[in-house]
C-alpha cells in the first residue's frame, strides 16, 4: 500500500505529489518516511511557446500602449483638458502618433473649445486593425504549410 502526501516544491512553490512506502516501528506503529518531493523538469518557458508567440504577444502589448495614449488624447481634447504636466505629455504623444492623419478629418470644434478629433479615432481604429492583421500573418506562419485542407 502506497501513500501519497501533497508537499510543496521548494524552488515553484507548487504543489507535488509524492508516494511513499509505510513502514512499521518496533512498536508496530506505521511510520511514512520522509521522501524527497518528485520534482518534473520544467523548460524556462511554458511549453509550445515559440518567439512567433512572444512576438504576438509584444505586438499586442505595442498596440494596447499606442491605443491608451492616443484614447487618452481623444478624451483629454474632448473635455478640454488643461495642457499640462500628465495631459500635456500625452497630448504630445497623441498628436505625434495621430500627426500622419491630421489632414484627412477637419477637427470639429463642439461648445467652446472642446474638438472632437477624428484623427485620434483613425489612429486607435488602425492600430488595432493593423495589429490583428500582423498576429494574423504570424500565426499563419507559424502553423506552417499542412497541406490542402480535408474535405
Amino acid at each position: 500500500m502506497m501513500i501519497t502526501q501533497r508537499v510543496r516544491d521548494p524552488e515553484t512553490g507548487e504543489p507535488v505529489a509524492t508516494e511513499t512506502e509505510p513502514t512499521t516501528t518496533l512498536t508496530g506503529r506505521r511510520v511514512v518516511a520522509a521522501a524527497p518531493p518528485v520534482v518534473a523538469y520544467r523548460p524556462a518557458r511554458p511549453a509550445g511557446w515559440t518567439a512567433g508567440h512572444l512576438f504576438i504577444r509584444l505586438v499586442w502589448l505595442v498596440v494596447g500602449v499606442i491605443d491608451a495614449i492616443v484614447g487618452l488624447d481623444f478624451v483629454f481634447r474632448l473635455i478640454a483638458a488643461r495642457d499640462t504636466g500628465f495631459a500635456h505629455v500625452i497630448m504630445v504623444a497623441g498628436s505625434t502618433l495621430a500627426s500622419p492623419f491630421d489632414g484627412i478629418f477637419a477637427s470639429v470644434p463642439r461648445f467652446s473649445n472642446l474638438t472632437l478629433q477624428w484623427s485620434d479615432l483613425l489612429v486607435f481604429l488602425l492600430a488595432i486593425a493593423g495589429g490583428w492583421v500582423l498576429t494574423g500573418l504570424v500565426a499563419l506562419a507559424m502553423r506552417g504549410s499542412r497541406g490542402p485542407a480535408p474535405v
